[in-house]
């Protein structure tokens, strides 16, 4: 199955950018998707050749963002908190490297919680913390389920055999804990016996 990237343009470079990702499953999205903030989770692609006024904060924290910009001096966008913005000079192999890097390194949004590679943002505040590479896979099963079972946890992302008698994932389920209340993220995790629940 191909990764998806979601494209927004009023060009032909549309069609250039599928020749450019024919790996990779390229989906148009247009304004009323945008405004709506429907979208989440997704890798989008904005070629953006005048001003949009649109485009919501929102927008950009529930999704990974790339603005590829066709006018260096179109200053409305630096307002957003975008991933990356790639500006029109750049080289195509260039380009190619920027988008595959950005789009396809670890994000995932919850709630009011936004996980790009190793920092948790409060998407309402803007106030940051970092995970550790387990306090992160763990995050992201949790994210993706919203309920797990420990021994799937202890098995899957720390690798410890169910049966071995260990107070591990409360230890660290405790420390995103901990983070979730820095950030103060809305997000509780809960125990009730052998099953871990978000909400």
């Amino acid at each position: 199955m191909k990764s998806k990237i979601y494209v927004y343009s009023k060009s032909s470079i549309y069609k250039i950018i599928g020749e450019l990702f024919n790996e990779y499953e390229i989906n148009r999205i247009y304004e009323p998707q945008i405004t709506s903030l429907e979208l989440t989770n997704k890798n989008i692609l904005l070629v953006l050749e005048e001003n949009l006024n649109f485009l919501k904060e929102q927008f950009f924290l529930k999704n990974n963002v790339i603005i590829f910009n066709a006018k260096k001096n179109n200053s409305s966008i630096k307002k957003y908190s975008c991933s990356r913005e790639i500006y029109a000079s750049i080289n195509t192999k260039k380009f190619y490297e920027e988008v595959t890097t950005s789009f396809f390194s670890k994000f995932m949004f919850f709630g009011d919680v936004k996980i790009q590679n190793d920092k948790i943002i409060n998407i309402n505040n803007g106030i940051t913390e970092y995970l550790t590479p387990l306090e992160q896979d763990i995050c992201f099963v949790l994210f993706k389920n919203t309920q797990s079972k420990k021994n799937f946890l202890l098995e899957k992302v720390l690798k410890i055999k169910k049966d071995i008698e260990t107070k591990t994932i409360e230890t660290h389920l405790s420390r995103i804990r901990k983070k979730f209340l820095k950030i103060s993220s809305a997000i509780e995790i809960t125990t009730k016996e052998d099953t871990i629940y978000l909400k």
